[in-house]
């Protein structure tokens, strides 16, 4: 099973000039080597394009595309990475970072966040 990104569906739908030829080959590879899916989230992505909840599905139809529910663990998961994603993301856009703030188990003799290492001050 190959999920497929919310991008890669807009760049046919769209006939986008530098990736509709590429997303075509993509999706025809994976449906080489079995079905292809989508998830809600991307699912939800879609409609930018559509006027009818009719018409959406029945291009997915028309394509052989399934729309598969995320398990809850999954979702758990991503929310775990997202909030340390976040935590990264902060330490590299503020002066200082502690313990608390960052995941990182990288810190330096000084207790210094590895995400500010080799800058100024």
């Amino acid at each position: 099973m190959t999920l497929v990104d919310t991008n890669v569906l807009l760049d046919l739908i769209t006939d986008a000039p530098v990736w509709a030829d590429w997303s075509i080959r993509q999706l025809d590879a994976a449906a080489i080597k079995g079905p292809i899916t989508i998830n809600g989230v991307v699912y939800a992505e879609l409609p930018v394009r559509f006027e009818r909840i009719e018409d959406l599905d029945e291009v997915l139809a028309e394509s052989g595309i399934t729309l598969e529910e995320v398990p809850r663990a999954a979702l758990f998961l991503a929310g775990i990475a997202r909030r340390a994603a976040s935590a990264t993301a902060s330490c590299r856009t503020s002066s200082s970072c502690s313990v608390a703030t960052c995941h990182s188990s990288a810190y330096d003799q000084k207790g210094q966040c590895p995400h500010l290492w080799g800058r100024p001050g």
